[in-house]
């Protein structure tokens, strides 16, 4: 009798220890879950933040903007140990892939060392344009077809992403092209005065045709590139109506980033519109992390 209850015992044991680690799993999924919907929730609310002080800039000219428009963010604590990071960027700092004049794309890609710049230039010329006439280093339909792929789309590109499904540039050379790149201004060349440093020193070292290694982002990313380099020959009408939105929330060991591109209306009746929502990439991670202190986010 004696083992039968000590077997029972023994059994309940187990079971209990068993329950426990089942509750301590779903505690510690529920704790996730909780701080993966903070987090987004924050990230979701500094996009809005951001929207409203574009907004109020552009329809109140007193209106003193709280966020700067440039790469470098806007680091603010919003409580509960949640931490806050935004960015906005001005498109027409960026090369339009659907506008952008031969000499303009062979500069960028010659900047972010691409091979073979200008066939690649030719390719992204023919890719967007709606005609099956090759350019001189181009490919149209014969040449994808030659390659096994589909295209060209001979079409303006829907999204920068698409720049992938252009012959001759694979998912490196996208990568590099992807920040630098936009498919809303309709602009023939850049504003400089939007443009991040990195894009001008891009920029410049494909009009010099210089092998180094292509320029990455400073601790002065954020100054006025037109006082740090020469002006470019490529430049366009000051943009101010197609930004970019960037968000990285963190909240409860979780991040959750955001990024929106808006046009800003030319009435009060429809003050913006959302182009593009969609789960981003973490940025600054490391400045937001190691920042000791911060204000109290807007």
């Amino acid at each position: 009798m004696l083992i039968i209850v000590l077997s029972v015992i023994g059994l309940l044991a187990l079971a209990a220890a068993g329950f426990a680690q089942i509750t301590r799993s779903q505690v510690r999924a529920a704790t996730g879950t909780v701080g993966s919907t903070t987090a987004q929730a924050l990230a979701d609310t500094g996009v809005q933040v951001a929207i409203l002080d574009l907004v109020l800039a552009r329809q109140d000219p007193g209106y003193r903007a709280r966020l700067q428009v440039g790469d470098k963010p806007y680091l603010c604590d919003a409580g509960d140990n949640g931490r806050l990071a935004l960015a906005i960027t001005d498109e027409a700092g960026k090369v339009d892939l659907n506008a952008a004049d031969e000499r303009l794309l062979r500069a960028l890609l010659a900047g972010v060392g691409a091979v073979a710049s200008e066939a690649v230039a030719d390719a992204i010329i023919d890719y967007r344009d709606d005609d099956n006439i090759k350019r001189p280093q181009g490919a149209e339909r014969d040449e994808y077809s030659a390659a096994g792929r589909p295209g060209p789309k001979n079409a303006w590109f829907s999204a920068v992403e698409e720049i992938e499904q252009v012959l001759g540039i694979d998912s490196d050379l996208a990568a590099r092209l992807r920040p630098h790149v936009t498919v809303y201004t309709g602009q023939p060349g850049i504003d400089q005065a939007s443009a991040s440093r990195q894009l001008v020193g891009i920029l410049m070292r494909g009009l010099n045709n210089d092998s180094g290694p292509p320029p990455t982002d400073s601790p002065d990313a954020n100054d006025d590139p037109s006082s740090m380099l020469p002006k470019l020959p490529f430049q366009s009408a000051p943009g101010r109506r197609f930004f970019q939105v960037h968000a990285e929330a963190y909240a409860r060991s979780s991040i959750f980033v955001r990024d929106a591109i808006i046009e800003l209306g030319q009435n009060r009746a429809k003050p913006y519109t959302f182009l593009r929502w969609r789960r981003g990439a973490v940025q600054f991670g490391g400045a937001v992390l190691n920042a000791a202190s911060l204000e109290p986010c807007p």
